[in-house]
């Protein structure tokens, strides 16, 4: 997986907040001062990200929740658009039950109520159309983007963009970005910290794109590339170089996976609700003694299985 950061924006924003994501990252309220917009893309299955406060970048507003196109189809939670509608009508089905397993993971939901703004999922059948709607030209990696807008702590808009490849029927990114967009409501007073958002993301792309992540992260662990614990948890923005992103991605996974292995999930999303707040170092010491790097050590050296959380996907 490869990501890098493009332009940062200052934005004072008192009340509307957009923000671009792959990454479920956001800026933290009450007063979200600086701006960015992040691309990301995926080699393995997962999205593009960015947030950005007034959308300079590109000199336009975020595009509108609800698509004007007849081609929108959805359900209460998710709508549907850029494809015909036998195939919408698979994508909804997929993200509805991605979004039904996250919350049932995260949050013990297994009947989530409707998102009172849905979410759209605009459909990208070519790479100029999904380049105008990221606002740049992305490399052929980038698979998706997610745009969330807040009014305080409450989300007004949320938009997935993917790109989808020949003959599939559903988008390869669509389940990461659902995931990113069910995290967000959970974090709304504070950001979830980078590497978690991520780490938690990568748990719902398919087997072998989790194995191409730990691999990328064991090669770097072996030749000494791997990021020091304190950078990994610190980390606000991602690694400028490619090597340092795909290492971010498998490392971020590693722990979250080796964390959940531990403790639970449960303990895992009080621990994270923490890091928000008061930072990673302080909420892993707290909850699972984790301190010094010699303390991470298990999580990288008998790294917990892969496996993943979401059901096969239609192609």
């Amino acid at each position: 997986m490869v990501l890098f950061s493009m332009l940062a924006f200052l934005h004072n924003c008192l009340s509307h907040t957009p923000q671009r994501l792959g990454c479920g990252c956001r800026l933290p309220p009450p007063r979200r001062l600086l701006a960015g917009l992040l691309v990301g893309w995926l080699v393995i299955g997962w999205s593009w990200g960015a947030f950005t406060a007034a959308d300079s970048a590109r000199g336009a507003e975020l595009p509108p929740t609800l698509p004007s196109s007849e081609s929108a189809l959805g359900r209460a939670s998710i709508v549907v658009a850029g494809v015909p509608a036998r195939q919408a009508a698979v994508i909804v089905e997929r993200a509805e039950e991605v979004r039904r397993l996250a919350c049932e993971f995260f949050h013990g939901d297994s009947s989530p109520a409707a998102w009172t703004e849905p979410c759209l999922v605009q459909v990208h059948t070519t790479t100029e159309s999904f380049a105008a709607a990221l606002g740049c030209e992305p490399p052929a990696a980038v698979r998706g983007a997610t745009s969330l807008e807040f009014v305080g702590d409450r989300i007004t808009l949320r938009r997935i963009d993917v790109i989808i490849a020949g003959a599939d029927t559903i988008p390869d990114g669509l389940a990461h970005e659902i995931v990113h967009v069910v995290l967000a409501d959970r974090f709304t007073a504070a950001p979830l910290p980078r590497w978690a958002d991520e780490g938690l993301a990568v748990l719902f792309d398919d087997a072998p794109k989790q194995a191409a992540h730990a691999r990328d992260f064991e090669e770097a662990r072996r030749h000494r590339r791997a990021l020091p614990v304190h950078a990994l948890l610190a980390l606000e923005d991602y690694p400028p170089d490619t090597q340092g992103q795909e290492v971010f991605y498998g490392q971020s996974a590693a722990l979250i996976r080796w964390l959940i292995a531990e403790r639970g999930i449960e303990r895992v999303m009080k621990c994270l609700e923490e890091a928000a707040l008061s930072g990673s170092h302080e909420a892993l010491a707290r909850h699972f003694a984790l301190d010094s790097p010699e303390d991470f050590a298990p999580a990288w050296i008998t790294p917990a299985p892969i496996e993943s959380l979401a059901a096969s996907q239609e192609r």
